[in-house]
């Protein structure tokens, strides 16, 4: 069962080189409503995401949490992977 999409976009850039496990801030991109369009996530809203490194270096994006209306929520999310366009 897979729920709304949430467009998300980072405040800061992505360093691969600073380790596992860190926190970036962003916000969502669009407003994010559910199936029967309600309105969930408003754009704007503040989110975090953890960045890890796998083993082959491709980098991996958690959404862990949106805050909305002042309070926050964790989220449950499929974890998006990017190959490293690194060079080592």
């Amino acid at each position: 069962d897979h729920g709304p999409r949430i467009p998300v976009r980072i405040n800061e850039s992505i360093d691969v080189d600073k380790g596992d496990n860190r926190v970036y801030f962003g916000v969502v991109d669009s407003d994010v409503r559910n199936d029967h369009d309600r309105l969930v996530v408003p754009q704007g809203s503040r989110i975090e995401l953890m960045v890890r490194i796998s083993r082959d270096n491709d980098l991996i994006l958690d959404l862990e949490s949106v805050t909305v209306n002042g309070q926050r929520y964790a989220v449950k999310s499929d974890p998006k992977r990017f190959e490293s366009q690194r060079d080592h």
